[in-house]
């Protein structure tokens, strides 16, 4: 499985490169909970409309921060045909929406969440 995980962006560094000849692609958004170590990490999937097999971007946020930090990130590489993944870590930020306290977040715990991200996006049939 190819991702990248993209940690920091300026929105003057977007460069929009039409890859699959396609203007503008239908997207959906999709919430949901991945359930790993007893925790449940909220996700959100910005999937694009299309049959083949697409390239994924895991968005990772910083301390106090959650899912929405990447949304329009998310929503800007979606109809050019890139799978977006954005969570909130377990504990994360003040408006997260996973289980955990912020006095249980550590480093490690927050590679177990990418780590569980990452395994429930390998299972899944729309990336590469």
């Amino acid at each position: 499985m190819k991702y990248a995980v993209i940690i920091k962006l300026a929105p003057k560094q977007i460069i929009r490169y039409n890859i699959f000849g396609v203007d503008n692609m239908d997207y959906t958004v999709k919430e949901f909970y991945i359930e790993a170590d007893g925790k449940r990490i909220f996700t959100k999937l910005y999937r694009p409309d299309a049959e083949e097999r697409l390239p994924l971007i895991v968005f990772v946020h910083g301390l106090g921060a959650d899912n929405m930090n990447f949304a329009n990130y998310a929503k800007t590489f979606a109809p050019l045909g890139y799978a977006c993944v954005c969570f909130d870590f377990c504990g994360g930020g003040f408006n997260s929406k996973s289980t955990g306290k912020t006095t249980d977040m550590t480093p490690l715990t927050e590679v177990a969440d990418l780590e569980a991200v990452l395994n429930e996006a390998r299972s899944w049939d729309l990336v590469n």
